[in-house]
């Protein structure tokens, strides 16, 4: 009888068959591992992408909700305005006089239509001077007939006013730029605090949480995800509360959802790309 061990010609053939199998075990790793790395890679950079649409998807938010609040046509003649040149146009401003004591005031935080005495207002301006106003809202108007006219859009910060004498009305203006007050830049999972006075900025607090991007899926997982990211939001509310709450006076700017669940006067949303002080205040003029 011949036992298979003593086959040497079989066994040389299963010791080359085991060499190419290890030798296709090995290849088969590396292609394996090489995988594993560039599904590694693939994942950081998805991440890395997710996270900069998130931003930019937050910039393009907040954008939105300035330019829906201010009610900006296309082709509108009003122009941004940069803080100093503000400060100056209000100077000379409040400089001007006239002895007729038709320089007319307007402070506007809505449409002029809400105001209280707008027969006043009608009877003190021409139709030109009326038409540049009847459809903005958040101004304060400087008009003169003799002289040019001058309108500046800014965050609703005041109330309504009109005012008809021998100088324009800039102090109230004035008053608010110059008093010490703090600054909230509202958007879920990341929160600025800043404090200003007259246009010096110093910046107080910044807070970042997690908080997840809408799920795009449906079904039952939209429902938890979505849960948690009210949960997360809600967290993220509590701490920035915790950090106002000894601040006064704080002016909120963001998402207005967001706003309205804390301690502070909400006037807007903000533009991303504005530096500070601009960024608070949003200076526009029109002059005609």
């Amino acid at each position: 009888m011949k036992l298979p061990w003593n086959n040497k010609e079989e066994l040389e053939d299963l010791e080359t068959k085991i060499k190419s199998l290890e030798e296709e075990k090995e290849k088969l790793q590396k292609r394996f591992d090489a995988e594993q790395e560039r599904r590694k890679k693939l994942s950081r950079q998805k991440q890395e992408a997710e996270k900069e649409l998130n931003k930019l998807k937050d910039k393009l938010r907040s954008l939105k909700q300035v330019n829906e609040e201010e009610e900006v046509e296309e082709g509108s003649e009003f122009k941004q305005l940069g803080f100093d040149k503000t400060l100056r146009t209000v100077t000379k401003l409040g400089s001007m006089k006239s002895e007729e004591k038709d320089m007319v005031t307007v402070y506007s935080p809505s449409k002029i239509q809400e105001l209280e005495d707008l027969k006043s207002l009608k009877n003190s301006v021409n139709r030109e001077q009326y038409n540049k106003i009847e459809e903005e809202k958040s101004f304060i108007a400087f008009l003169d007939k003799d002289t040019v006219n001058t309108v500046i859009k800014t965050v609703p910060f005041f109330r309504q006013d009109l005012n008809t004498g021998s100088k324009f009305r800039t102090s109230r203006l004035n008053q608010f730029i110059q008093e010490e007050k703090y600054w909230a830049l509202v958007s879920a999972g990341e929160t600025h605090i800043y404090k200003e006075r007259n246009g010096e900025v110093e910046e107080v607090e910044t807070i970042k949480s997690r908080v997840d991007r809408k799920h795009s899926s449906g079904g039952f997982s939209q429902g938890r995800f979505e849960r948690k990211r009210e949960e997360q939001i809600d967290k993220h509310v509590e701490q920035v509360e915790n950090e106002i709450n000894s601040l006064d006076p704080v002016y909120l700017l963001g998402e207005k959802e967001l706003c309205q669940e804390l301690p502070g006067s909400y006037l807007g949303g903000f533009d991303p790309n504005r530096k500070r002080p601009e960024q608070f205040y949003q200076f526009q003029k029109l002059s005609f």
